[in-house]
């Protein structure tokens, strides 16, 4: 997977690159999962 900001940020570790990925991708998906947790309640509010 090669990004093409790579070429300007040389001089940062790869391994603090992939940290900061899997950081942001596990916030996203944390976030998805709350949203979702969130509609689902609202759905049973609105059907009661």
């Amino acid at each position: 997977m090669d990004d093409p900001l790579d070429a300007h940020h040389q001089a940062i570790p790869s391994y603090i690159n992939n940290a900061a990925s899997i950081s942001a991708l596990h916030i996203l998906k944390m976030t998805t999962a709350l949203v979702k947790e969130l509609a689902h309640f609202a759905k049973k509010v609105v059907y009661i």
